[in-house]
C-alpha cells in the first residue's frame, strides 16, 4: 500500500493478506507506523 488514498482506489475497506510462518493462530495486535509518510496524513490525534 502506498499511502492513505490509492490511484484507482474503490469504496470500501482496504485489506491485506499478512502470512507469518506455518502455525496457525490469532494476531493480537497490529502496530502500523506511518511517520514516514510526508504528505496526506490523519493527524496524531483526531479527536
Amino acid at each position: 500500500m502506498d499511502g492513505w488514498e490509492l490511484a484507482g482506489a474503490v469504496k470500501g475497506n482496504d485489506w491485506c493478506i499478512i502470512i507469518w510462518g506455518e502455525k496457525p493462530g490469532v494476531i493480537k495486535l497490529v502496530d502500523i507506523n506511518t511517520a514516514h509518510f510526508t504528505g496526506n496524513y490523519p493527524p496524531k490525534e483526531p479527536w
